[in-house]
């Protein structure tokens, strides 16, 4: 009976310190998920009163404050240069995907057609869509059940 009684005192306190253990985790969890949440707070509000300088203060800034605004209107520049250069970009894409199609049917059209084209492209495009039904290799561990 003493064996039994040593053995259950231990698991008790086994079960006690890890009990403990996770409280004190949970704890910590906690309090680092307020002062995460108070740090970004503190983010909103630098941010909201930076633009609140740079809006109502840009004409009176003197100094690194006028090096900052300024650094800021280059990137808005930047920024919309970039913005009209993908917009052209993808209306470039989408007028040379319908120029293609119109190609492809003029093509069709031409004396010059030859079947060959036409099974070439019938190729090109099982290809792509095989290529999407492949499953991926296995990349697991363990070894191969293949001999090179």
């Amino acid at each position: 009976m003493d064996l039994f009684n040593t053995i259950s005192c231990a698991v008790a306190a086994a079960y006690e310190a890890v009990a403990n253990r996770n409280r004190q985790a949970a704890v910590n969890n906690r309090l680092k998920a307020v002062v995460r949440s108070e740090l970004a707070t503190i983010n909103r509000a630098y941010i909201a009163l930076g633009k609140h300088f740079y809006n109502d203060l840009r004409s009176q800034a003197a100094g690194d404050e006028a090096v900052l605004c300024n650094a800021i209107d280059q990137a808005k520049e930047r920024i919309l240069k970039a913005r009209e250069k993908l917009a052209a970009e993808s209306q470039a894409w989408e007028q040379d995907e319908e120029n293609d199609d119109v190609l492809t049917e003029n093509l069709k059209e031409s004396p010059v057609y030859h079947p060959f084209v036409a099974q070439a492209q019938e190729a090109e495009e099982d290809s792509e869509t095989e290529e999407l039904k492949m499953p991926r290799p296995h990349t697991g561990g363990g070894e191969s059940k293949e001999t090179f």
